[in-house]
């Protein structure tokens, strides 16, 4: 508990010796004046402030509705106790408009000082009837001294939370992602988008008699699908009802096919587009049957649309984090290890200059070229750390970059031709796509003895074929410790393709990967493969 406790937002203490601070001033004058109805007001105040100190502490409830609930029942108690002296209602009804202030600033000041007038004016005519004029005078200065008291606490809320203070948003942070930890034992299903889609996927079939479903979800600010099959129909029909059901957060139907808007309280947060089965004899679900069964399918999905907008949320959270981590990886690497490991080439040429018979002089020259070669390798290795940390480019972005670096490392001339077809590929499926050819890409400037480099990705989601032809020697003998090919293979089968190699049109090698689409699980994997 003592873990949680120095985590919480910094109003809890604050309150909370507020509502002491006013029991104490409330409860000592009625004390000492024996006045046991007086005393029966503090108690009952004491009680929901308790309360409201306990709830703050140990449950997650949303701020306004805990605010105006604790100034309802604080006014309702001044009112039940207008007979007696003035000091209870003159300071217990400041207190819920302090707290407003620290929690929401001046909107929440006038939010609890509107919600305490109501209960006030209904609960006095209710209980006393028509209230004198000096009653009435003492709950006029009790609310303007709970209005200065609340834009008090609304100029301190302001001032701790200055944006010149560099400090604020890591304590921030701190609150949110230990809050997300306190959180993470109730997501009883998971926080991983495909699995959620998979289960929205299956939903819809249960719904409709669907041959395909493609889940779209809100990346890198468009809609991509998420979940795809390559048996969902036409590109751009798809697309026309996806911009449809989100313009409307309505589903559509159209030409045999449906979108389903997955909506929750912060907007349309993804589309389910369906391909709907055509039976033997003919007949789809049409007109009003399919409209109902459509109004179904969107209560019901209700539910599984929030959990894919927080998994979403989550992702990007991750994906941020990645990022920065590999920012900072390839710093590191760059300005340290590569830099003392260029600073032995030079002490081995200082060595070589003085090198008394050729054998040795040979020998270094030898360490030198392995030096140079380590060199290359961690510049490589820092660039690919630095551009996986920008996945949110375009495919064709990232594969140009590959090429410029290595152009010019090797001075070797590369070409660069991606044509797109509608919507974009999963992430996965284009993150893999860059690696396998930048390896590829690495292979032909190491072994092929090209002069030319030609890189070619055809996409059309979510199928795509990439080729990275060459116009070296050719197929070489593979060697022992060599395992591009197999990683290409593997990364291919992640995203579910395969890899070809080819003898290309000028002689040398073609390796060419063609991704079918489709997604399913295997042994529990979360990596993509042909289904």
């Amino acid at each position: 508990m003592g873990d949680r406790l120095q985590f919480l937002p910094r109003y809890v203490g604050i309150a909370a010796a507020a509502r002491l601070f006013a029991l104490l001033a409330i409860g000592l004058p009625s004390a000492l004046l024996g006045d046991p109805e007086a005393l029966e007001g503090v108690l009952l105040l004491g009680v929901v402030w308790t309360g409201a100190i306990t709830l703050s502490v140990l449950a997650r409830l949303p701020v306004l509705p805990a605010l105006v609930l604790e100034a309802g029942l604080v006014t309702f108690v001044v009112a039940a106790n207008l007979d007696q002296t003035q000091m209870l209602h003159l300071t217990a009804l400041a207190v819920s408009p302090f707290i407003a202030g620290l929690r929401r600033g001046p909107r929440g000041v006038v939010e609890v000082l509107a919600a305490e007038v109501v209960v006030l004016a209904l609960a006095a005519v209710t209980l006393h009837g028509e209230l004198d004029t000096v009653r009435g005078a003492e709950i006029f200065t009790a609310m303007v001294m709970g209005l200065g008291v609340g834009l008090v606490s609304s100029f301190l809320r302001a001032v701790q939370e200055d944006p010149d203070d560099q400090l604020t948003p890591y304590r921030d942070a701190r609150a949110l992602i230990t809050r997300l930890l306190d959180l993470s034992d109730d997501l009883g299903q998971g926080l991983d988008p495909v699995t959620i889609a998979e289960r929205i996927a299956r939903q819809v079939r249960e719904a409709l008699p669907t041959e395909a479903v493609v889940v779209y979800v809100e990346r890198y600010g468009e809609f991509v699908p998420l979940l795809d099959s390559p048996a969902a129909g036409g590109i751009g029909a798809r697309r026309a009802l996806v911009d449809r059901a989100r313009a409307t957060a309505h589903s559509v139907a159209e030409a045999g096919q449906v979108a389903v808007p997955l909506a929750t309280d912060a907007g349309i947060t993804g589309v389910v587009v369906g391909k709907l089965t055509v039976p033997p004899d003919g007949t789809v679900v049409e007109g009003p049957a399919l409209a109902e069964a459509l109004h179904r399918l969107e209560r019901q999905l209700t539910s599984e649309a929030l959990r894919l907008d927080t998994a979403q949320l989550f992702s990007r959270v991750r994906e941020a984090a990645t990022s920065e981590e590999r920012q900072r990886l390839a710093r590191e690497v760059h300005d340290g290890i590569a830099q003392g490991v260029a600073s032995l080439g030079y002490l081995v040429d200082a060595l070589a200059a003085d090198a008394e018979d050729a054998a040795q002089r040979d020998g270094l020259q030898l360490l030198r070229s392995s030096i140079t070669d380590v060199v290359s390798e961690i510049r490589r290795s820092v660039f690919n750390l630095r551009n996986e940390a920008t996945a949110g480019q375009r495919i064709v972005d990232r594969i140009q970059a590959v090429a410029d670096n290595l152009a010019s490392t090797s001075g070797m001339h590369i070409l660069v031709e991606v044509e797109e077809t509608g919507d974009r590929l999963l992430a996965e499926v284009e993150a893999n796509l860059v690696r396998i050819a930048q390896e590829a890409m690495n292979n032909a400037v190491k072994h092929s003895g090209a002069t030319v480099i030609r890189v070619e990705l055809q996409t059309k989601a979510p199928t795509a074929v990439l080729r990275v032809v060459d116009d070296g020697v050719g197929m070489q003998p593979g060697r022992a410790d060599s395992h591009g090919l197999k990683i290409m293979k593997e990364r291919a089968r992640r995203i579910g393709g395969e890899v070809e190699v080819e003898t290309s049109p000028a002689g040398g090698v073609a390796v060419v990967v063609r991704v079918h689409g489709g997604i399913s699980r295997v042994n529990g994997s979360k990596g993509l493969v042909r289904s």
